[in-house]
């Protein structure tokens, strides 16, 4: 199978909601790739943004790349810093807050529609 390059431009989206529920402070969302089985995105947070408690029907993994986050995942909290990674796994409650300006890399499959989960 031959498999062949190409360049998108990436555009980014304030982020206002997740899964239907609005966040606090300023998150943006760039959509890095999306494929057939997963979806990659990056996301911007400022100090003190956050996704309230909400659950959804894809896996997700979050590598920080840079910054400080508040992870909760079925009601367990820890802090994050560089390098860190978690999982939302299918159906469970989970939470993201910036303790400082982050950037966080997502992978989500299957692949949902971001129009529907980030808006």
């Amino acid at each position: 199978m031959e498999v062949k390059g190409f360049a998108v431009r990436i555009e980014s989206t304030v982020v206002t909601a997740i899964e239907g529920i609005g966040v606090t402070g300023r998150i943006v969302a760039k959509t890095l790739v999306r494929g057939d089985e997963m979806l990659t995105l990056e996301l911007s947070y400022a100090a003190g943004a956050g996704s309230r408690p909400h659950r959804h029907d894809h896996e997700s993994h979050c590598y920080l790349v840079s910054g400080r986050m508040r992870a909760t995942v079925a009601g367990e909290s820890w802090e994050m810093s560089p390098g860190d990674a978690c999982i939302h796994p299918t159906g469970v409650l989970h939470a993201m807050e910036a303790i400082e300006d982050s950037v966080v890399v997502e992978v989500k499959s299957p692949t949902p529609d971001p129009e529907l989960i980030l808006t």
